[in-house]
């Protein structure tokens, strides 16, 4: 699979990061870690534009006193939408479809319940994202339509809070996380500032927001 452009430097730092934040603490301390696979659901002004996504990633764990410490790092696409708005607000209408690549890498700590053998979570978390969008729209023009595309790349900051119930598989841990997702202001393409009658996709400027989205996750962790 060919890199997307950027997110694979993105990752590979992510991952030297949770190396390093790994080795830096206590070698006699338990870790544990797995892969992470999840769905992702757009919410508030981002659902206006993104499909739902579908993302996989790393987790890491390590008991620190009462409390986890846990980084994630988690790779998320969004798949299309095509939606009508009015150019400029106001103007004739126009398609703009949307998708997206996000990336994430988070760590923070969590709490934890223990009964028996099921173990109840909730995590806060900061760190960096990763969002390179793409847009595209059939801008109306003289003498004729033309279709134009780019795509904006946004290194932010990204938070997290959530909720997690696991139970023990064998010597391992499956578990089921809830998330609520938030990324600092990112590029996106929307309706206003389109120009008309462009010859290049370099003039759709792009309208910063800061994306929301929910996170449903399956991961199988093992101690390390």
């Amino acid at each position: 699979m060919r890199c997307l452009r950027g997110a694979c430097g993105v990752l590979t730092l992510a991952a030297s990061l949770a190396a390093i934040l790994a080795s830096g603490l206590s070698a006699q301390a338990l870790w544990s870690g797995g892969p992470v696979v999840q769905l992702a659901m757009p919410t508030g002004t981002m659902a206006d534009y993104f499909g739902n996504g579908t993302g996989f990633g790393l987790t890491l764990s390590r008991p620190t006193g009462p409390v986890m410490l846990r980084i994630d790092a988690v790779w998320t696409r969004f798949g299309e939408r095509t939606v009508t708005r009015q150019l400029n607000g106001a103007g004739p209408p126009i398609g703009i479809t949307s998708s997206g690549n996000f990336l994430t890498a988070l760590a923070g700590p969590e709490g934890e319940l223990r009964l028996g053998g099921w173990r109840g979570g909730l995590a806060a978390q900061g760190g960096l994202g990763y969002v390179q969008s793409t847009g595209s729209t059939i801008l109306p023009g003289d003498p004729a339509q033309v279709q134009r595309s780019n795509t904006y790349s946004t290194f932010t900051w990204a938070v997290s809070a959530g909720a997690s119930l696991a139970h023990r598989v064998g010597s391992g841990r499956l578990s089921l996380a809830y998330s609520v997702v938030q990324i600092g202001k990112s590029d996106f393409l929307r309706e206003y500032n389109l120009p008309i009658g462009v010859i290049s996709g370099i003039y759709l400027n792009p309208t910063p927001y800061p994306p929301l989205y929910t996170t449903a996750s399956l991961a199988l962790t093992f101690p390390l």
